[in-house]
């Protein structure tokens, strides 16, 4: 008698990456998990072949986003480094949010 509704075929609890076209590949939307979760994710997205990964979090979330991208430069791959922050306020909610950009260092 509990069904889900899942709308024009997209299922509503998909957290597989690349799942949802308005959403870059290379882009990790952090939440209310781990830190070590949203690192593991990046991690998948490098190993697809990007070079720059991008960690995006909302509210409460800013902080754990600012935390995966410190552990995965700190403790995982060294030859990242931050090459952009963006913080702003989306147009539709009072909700802030962050975006940090990281890519491969150029060795010159």
């Amino acid at each position: 008698m509990n069904e889900i509704k899942q709308s024009e075929g997209k299922n509503p609890y998909s957290n597989k990456i690349g799942d949802n076209p308005d959403i870059p590949t290379n882009m990790v939307i952090v939440g209310k998990r781990t830190v070590q979760v949203y690192v593991m994710t990046a991690l998948k997205v490098l190993n697809r072949g990007h070079d720059t990964i991008i960690f995006r979090g909302c509210g409460l979330s800013i902080s754990t986003a600012v935390f995966a991208a410190q552990e995965l430069q700190i403790n995982y791959r060294s030859d990242f480094e931050v090459s952009n922050i963006e913080i702003g306020k989306r147009n539709n909610t009072d909700c802030t949010f962050i975006e940090i950009t990281m890519s491969q260092q150029s060795n010159a």
